[in-house]
């Protein structure tokens, strides 16, 4: 092993410190493990000064000697003599923090050179290609997240404290907690919008807009600075940018897939809303049969780029499982499974489509409910918020609600659930948008009233 992975000076200097001063352990203790030591008579040497430490005893020489002595490890450390000279050698104090931090990062280069080694291996390995390069990837960010000084403790709230209120106020300059939709309405019912690390199912029957509401969100997050990346398993990235620029630019959709019908004013906002799209972090990705590995190949390489902040899936119904030949149930609940964790580990807001049961349609009232989720189980365990478009124009021709669009809250750790936030929609641009004003109080002819007023009355 290269002389680079470990510092045994460092080793000796350190422990030698923490035997000579007292209470110097106590900048280092929750950082430093003795699985961090590259020598196996340091490791049991460091492990008597934690447990005298953890005691509130004197961590001096003699006193480590004796519990190496009563658990039988004096002699795997060296002997009383290896001991004592380790004390009169030390480090100064000041120096503990450092020499810790260089422990700690040999121990991680030792680490990632015996990853490498099993990286080799998968290389090797006869699995098909795709499978081998993600679980390389599964090996290096399971080094990544270990890798900071010793493994996390738990914290008294009285010390918690500076970080919590740090984290208050950075969410209520920003209104809030989380990553903002573009629709006001939408990200106070979230708590302040799309949450770090969480699992959102977009869930609506064809035609009622959940993709284009995706695209919408997706572009929305772009627009404002931080980057969003949609994988449409149906779509081409060309019929994508198409949708964006009907309802970036206000250009009817029908006329940018002919180009017929378009006057000179579509044609000059269709040139604006191709400048703004162009310059806004938003990528597109069109390939069929997702496997969750797929998406977090692609979603790591969009992230090391720059940043990512939403991951739009079209749609979770068309995902395959890594593993060929398992149940659809057991195949679904891998995926999202799959997709919580890959929220978590890259810290962005996933935002997963679905597809509702054809019983919807068999129902006097249309309006989704939870169960009506293919595959539901799975889904609704794992996901952190389930929305729901319905418009009742697409049923009801002499609607009174026609432009307007329910966003039904199935489910919603970060509030309540319940009720729905009140949109607008454009056909000809597939656009939504927010409503300002009342809520129309009646409701649509073919179905008794449960809900009158705004959303949130």
């Amino acid at each position: 092993m290269s002389g680079q992975h470990f510092a045994i000076e460092v080793e000796q200097d350190l422990l030698g410190a923490l035997m000579a001063h007292a209470g110097a352990i106590e900048r280092i203790e929750a950082d430093l493990q003795p699985v961090h030591f590259y020598r196996a008579e340091h490791q049991a040497i460091y492990a008597a000064i934690a447990r005298l430490a953890n005691q509130g005893r004197s961590c001096d020489s003699l006193a480590v000697v004796d519990v190496l002595e009563q658990a039988g490890q004096l002699e795997q450390a060296g002997g009383l003599a290896a001991v004592v000279e380790l004390e009169s050698a030390s480090a100064s104090p000041a120096n503990v923090r450092r020499h810790a931090e260089i422990v700690i990062e040999r121990a991680m280069a030792r680490q990632l050179a015996a990853a490498a080694d099993e990286i080799v291996t998968i290389a090797d390995d006869a699995a098909p290609i795709k499978e081998r390069i993600d679980a390389a990837q599964k090996r290096i960010m399971a080094l990544s997240d270990t890798a900071t000084l010793g493994a996390r403790e738990p914290q008294l709230v009285a010390d918690l404290m500076p970080k919590y209120l740090a984290a208050v106020g950075e969410r209520w300059e920003r209104k809030g907690g989380g990553i903002s939709t573009g629709f006001p309405d939408l990200d106070r019912r979230l708590g302040g919008g799309l949450a770090e690390g969480s699992l959102v199912i977009l869930a609506g029957r064809p035609s009622m807009g959940k993709t284009a509401l995706a695209l919408q969100v997706a572009y929305n997050v772009a627009d404002h600075g931080s980057t969003a990346l949609v994988c449409s398993q149906e779509m081409q990235d060309t019929q994508l940018i198409d949708r964006a620029v009907s309802f970036v630019g206000r250009v009817p959709l029908a006329g940018l897939l002919t180009g017929e019908g378009l006057t000179a004013d579509d044609h000059d906002k269709y040139q604006a809303a191709l400048s703004r799209i162009a310059a806004a972090p938003l990528f597109l990705d069109e390939q069929g049969a997702l496997k969750p590995a797929d998406v977090r190949r692609k979603a790591r390489k969009v992230k090391n780029k720059r940043g990512l902040a939403v991951l739009v899936i079209d749609y979770l119904q068309l995902m395959v499982g890594d593993k060929d030949g398992e149940n659809r149930t057991r195949e679904v609940t891998q995926i999202t499974q799959d997709l919580k964790a890959l929220a978590k580990e890259l810290s962005c807001c996933v935002i997963a489509l679905s597809q509702l049961n054809r019983q919807v349609e068999s129902r006097p009232n249309k309006r989704p409910i939870m169960s009506d989720l293919r595959e539901s189980g799975s889904i609704e365990q794992d996901a952190d918020v389930i929305l729901a478009p319905y418009r009742d124009e697409y049923y009801n021709a002499d609607s009174r609600f026609q432009g307007l669009a329910e966003l039904l809250v199935l489910k919603n750790r970060q509030g309540a659930s319940g009720g729905f936030v009140p949109m607008s929609f454009q056909g000809e641009y597939t656009a939504f948008g927010s409503i300002f004003g009342e809520w129309p109080e009646e409701p649509a002819a073919h179905e008794k009233p449960k809900r009158k007023g705004r959303w949130d009355d």
